[in-house]
C-alpha cells in the first residue's frame, strides 16, 4: 500500500475490505446458512472458511441465497 492509500484506511477503516476477508452468510437449499470468509468466487461456485477455519468449496446449484455482510 502507498502511503495515501494507508492514511485513507486509518481515516476510514471500512472504507474498502481487503480481498478474502468479506464476510457472508450462504443459505443452502437444504436451509443451512454457512457464515464466513469468501475466498474465491466464480460464476460456479463459491469458497468460503467459515469462522472455525474450515473451508467450503460450495457449488452453484447447492446455493439458494448469498448475503454480503456490510462493515459499519
Amino acid at each position: 500500500m502507498t502511503v495515501e492509500e494507508i492514511q485513507a484506511k486509518l481515516l476510514n477503516p471500512s472504507s474498502r475490505t481487503t480481498p478474502g476477508y468479506e464476510l457472508a452468510n450462504v443459505q443452502l437449499e437444504n436451509g443451512k446458512i454457512i457464515r464466513g470468509f469468501v475466498r474465491n468466487r466464480s460464476n460456479f461456485d463459491i469458497r468460503l472458511e467459515d469462522l472455525t477455519g474450515q473451508l467450503h468449496l460450495i457449488q452453484e446449484g447447492e446455493i439458494s441465497a448469498i448475503t454480503e455482510e456490510k462493515h459499519r
